[in-house]
């Protein structure tokens, strides 16, 4: 039933109640005229008898209206229907939620809660373009249903990048950090070295930082026997004759020449 349509005759008008009931008075051959907002005017035919209950449909100027996806008739017209989309922004990985995260479309902005929640106001087809730091940008897909929770999530521009160590990544680089104030630390296997020939004695160490002078991470090898000469280590060439075994095998006299030499008979038993 429809409430508040108004009926004119030639003698008087009226509004139908909330029941849809109405009643006037006309004159013989009289016509009524029925109008009401978003309804088509609807002219009797003339009355030449008085008949209670008299009904009549009204048709909605929308009737005939085909509107596109997205719109709704209104007073004959198309106008663009108002959606609210909601859900979480998730970390893409460990599916977190993010707060924080900057939803933009058109010129409205919003930003998730803590619990990574949002919801903002859009119309049919909308692209939604989010944002956060450290994260790839995300432009969704043209929003076309609107049941439901819309969640998204978001990439990590560091996912994938396998930085050195004492290299952390950020914005998708890699860079240098203090290798102690890593979470955890960034540990360093540390060889002392003090001459610098490449070759270490004693215990590695494993350290976050040098543990002194002398300590390097690159060596060749352990075993140096004397670590204040560079000229000292495993495989070092040997200088013959100079009491000095330095390719650290103990033997002085390694891959060194026989001497031979003869005594004359009146040197025997002399000092």
């Amino acid at each position: 039933v429809l409430s508040g349509v108004t009926l004119s005759s030639s003698l008087n008008s009226t509004v139908t109640d909330a029941q849809g009931y109405y009643a006037i008075e006309l004159v013989y051959g009289d016509v009524l005229t029925l109008s009401k907002a978003d309804y088509l005017d609807l002219v009797s035919e003339p009355f030449f008898e008085s008949l209670p209950n008299f009904d009549f449909l009204l048709t909605s100027v929308c009737s005939f209206v085909n509107c596109p996806p997205g719109t709704a008739c209104e007073q004959g017209g198309c106008f663009p229907i108002v959606y609210v989309v909601s859900g979480v922004v998730r970390d893409n990985e460990t599916l977190e939620p993010l707060s924080g995260v900057t939803i933009s479309y058109e010129s409205t902005t919003v930003q998730t809660d803590s619990q990574g929640f949002y919801s903002i106001t859009v119309l049919y087809g909308a692209q939604l373009t989010l944002t956060y730091a450290t994260y790839q940008t995300l432009v969704s897909n043209p929003l076309i249903e609107f049941s439901g929770s819309t969640d998204f999530y978001l990439t990590s521009m560091c996912l994938g990048v396998v930085c050195p160590p004492g290299f952390a990544c950020n914005m998708g680089g890699c860079y240098e950090i203090d290798p102690c104030s890593a979470e955890p630390p960034v540990l360093f296997t540390w060889y002392l070295d003090t001459d610098g020939d490449e070759y270490y004695t004693g215990d590695p160490i494993s350290s976050c930082e040098s543990p002194g002078d002398g300590y390097t991470t690159t060596v060749l090898g352990s075993g140096d026997c004397n670590d204040n000469d560079a000229s000292i280590y495993p495989g070092a060439p040997v200088i013959c004759y100079d009491n000095i075994s330095q390719d650290c095998n103990t033997d002085i006299y390694d891959g060194c020449a026989i001497v031979l030499s003869r005594l004359r008979n009146d040197n025997c038993g002399a000092t």
